[in-house]
């Protein structure tokens, strides 16, 4: 089967956002399993994740592959397919406690996947006959059996089933949980219209499956809510690695589509043009970097200062106000901007008395 791999630079939009995903996938989902072993929804965090990489790995794979030989990868990776939606359904109903509530449905969902994973194997006939080309696409599903077809309906139904629990608890929980599954309702979507839009183009749909990107970004919305919510119980010390795939999604995406694109025309220059090329692109990526990395930073509370001249601007800042009310206020301003405070109580000591005053505060409800 190796022998079958046909590997170039050209990458097809398609190829790239299924390697893109395979590393996005297996990175935060080991990440997250490192943190808390022991808890299940770390777990079946990460075997969705793995399951996800896998189904993305031999969709890359297949797309390697010499035209009409990559039946072999392009069965795997739907097999891998078939069970991301259960062990997503499994992490939803972990992180909402509801494991043993819905037991039965569970497991007859792993049941269901189980005997349609040992009758694809045994008769792979029954499941997926053959592959063509659609759209420029090697390798895509074409001569579907039974199995495919029930196999489409259990990704849709499973991953629908696992959303409408997050949209049934939603509106009675707050807080930081409910910070948490907003972020995952909202990665869900992302995640599964994007895996699902392979679908279309196997049932001859003539849409090219763009959305398939969207899987890279459902990794990183979780990510936020992983740094930000401090969902699944993950501390900010993984703050680093959510910035570096940030700003690998945000920075090296654009650049390597603009490569793709630019491929052939840059296959066609002389050495020396190809060389003023590489030159004035490595600039030009500087510069993008740079305007893009203190966004990133700023976003996940990350960006660094010098603290010498912190304290100069703030004191500078507040000393101008002629009114107290307004110092405050500044203060407020400036903490929020550089130490991402939300919150703020102002005391201001009476020179009589020597006691203490509530002056102001702003993001508490009741200050005593």
């Amino acid at each position: 089967m190796l022998e079958n791999l046909n590997l170039s630079l050209s990458l097809s939009p398609f190829a790239l956002s299924h390697i893109i995903n395979f590393f996005m996938a297996l990175v935060i989902g080991l990440f997250v399993y490192l943190k808390n072993r022991k808890a299940q929804v770390n777990i079946t965090f990460f075997i969705m994740t793995l399951f996800v990489a896998c189904w993305a790995l031999f969709w890359f794979l297949s797309q390697m592959t010499k035209e009409g030989e990559g039946l072999f990868y392009t069965r795997v990776q739907n097999l891998f397919g078939l069970f991301i939606p259960a062990f997503y359904l499994h992490f939803i109903l972990s992180l909402i406690n509801k494991i043993k509530e819905k037991k039965k449905i569970l497991l007859s969902v792993y049941v269901l996947n189980i005997l349609i994973l040992i009758v694809a194997v045994v008769f792979p006939s029954l499941f997926l006959v053959g592959v063509g080309t659609k759209l420029g696409i090697p390798n895509y599903p074409a001569q579907k059996s039974i199995l495919f077809y029930i196999y489409t309906f259990f990704f849709f139904a499973e991953s629908f089933y696992g959303i409408l629990q997050l949209l049934k608890i939603y509106p009675r929980i707050s807080g930081v949980k409910k910070d948490q599954i907003k972020y995952t309702i909202v990665s869900s979507l992302f995640g599964f219209l994007g895996g699902g839009s392979v679908f279309i183009l196997g049932y001859d749909v003539p849409i090219y499956p763009w959305p398939n990107f969207l899987m890279s970004l459902w990794v990183v919305i979780l990510a936020t809510a992983i740094i930000r919510y401090r969902l699944m119980e993950i501390e900010t010390v993984i703050h680093k690695t959510m910035l570096w795939l940030a700003t690998s999604v945000l920075v090296f995406i654009p650049i390597s589509l603009l490569l793709l694109l630019l491929w052939p025309w840059l296959k066609s220059l002389s050495p020396w043009a190809s060389a003023a090329v590489v030159v004035l692109s490595f600039f030009g990526f500087l510069w993008y970097y740079h305007r893009i990395q203190p966004r990133i930073d700023h976003f996940f509370q990350r960006r660094r200062f010098d603290p010498y001249q912190v304290l100069f601007r703030v004191v500078s800042k507040v000393s101008s106000q002629e009114e107290l009310e307004g110092a405050v206020t500044t203060l407020n301003s400036e903490l929020k901007t550089y130490l991402y405070s939300r919150n703020l109580v102002a005391y201001i000591q009476d020179e009589e008395t020597g006691e203490y005053k509530l002056e102001q505060h702003k993001g508490y409800e009741e200050v005593r």
